[in-house]
């Protein structure tokens, strides 16, 4: 299955923060292990001198590999020292982008009044409730 928009969009908004933190080389083994990257992505990677760079190639190469990609990438930054603030920030992204896309109704206020007999005080009562409705 190929990369949600949703997922490439979160990963492009995340470079920045990526570009100065992300280790490339400590994510490779797990994506390798995981048939995540080819030889030739594995070459175009080492071959770059420049970190930031190589940190773009990275998540270009990431984006064409689908949503298990993301997934993995994502569980591996969880789990390496040091790196679970960008597991963070990308979640945090993600999250940012679905309530952009669907934002919460707002809320409404809905009255109930019930109206009936007390047999004890010899009377009519009644009771109305304010429920807000999100």
């Amino acid at each position: 299955m190929a990369m949600t928009p949703e997922q490439r969009r979160v990963l492009d908004l995340a470079l920045p923060m990526l570009r100065q933190d992300l280790d490339v080389y400590r994510c490779l083994p797990v994506l390798i292990a995981e048939n995540l990257l080819s030889d030739d992505d594995i070459d175009v990677l080492v071959a770059e001198p420049v970190r930031s760079l190589r940190v773009i190639k990275f998540i270009r190469i990431l984006q064409q590999r689908g949503s298990r990609a993301y997934d993995v990438f994502l569980n591996i930054l969880r789990q390496l020292e040091g790196a679970s603030h960008l597991a963070d920030h990308i979640t945090e992204l993600h999250e940012s982008l679905i309530l952009e896309a669907n934002p919460l109704p707002p809320p409404r206020t809905v009255n109930i009044t019930v109206s009936g007999y007390d047999a004890h005080n010899d009377g009519d009562v009644m009771l109305t409730i304010f429920i807000i409705v999100l």
